[in-house]
């Protein structure tokens, strides 16, 4: 706890920080406080933090369908494994 904002944007990714955000909103809620993470206040420095960092997704390859077979046919091994 206690890192500046500086030390935070530059150590992290958007996703991270996003992650951050909501686990302060569900501790919130948990203790019966008050947050919304969609306030403008916060919106306008989450703007600014993205603006920052910035925030496009890198593209990836799209999957070919022999890849997803193997993947679900791994799947279903490992979940006919637990079951016996």
């Amino acid at each position: 706890m206690g890192q500046s904002e500086r030390e935070i944007t530059k150590n992290s990714q958007i996703s991270s920080l996003n992650r951050r955000l909501t686990s302060i909103s569900q501790a919130h809620k948990l203790a019966k406080q008050p947050f919304d993470k969609n306030c403008p206040e916060i919106q306008e420095v989450w703007k600014g933090i993205k603006n920052k960092l910035g925030s496009a997704q890198t593209r990836k390859n799209p999957i070919l369908l022999d890849d997803l077979r193997k993947m679900i046919e791994s799947i279903m091994t490992i979940v006919k494994q637990m079951h016996c």
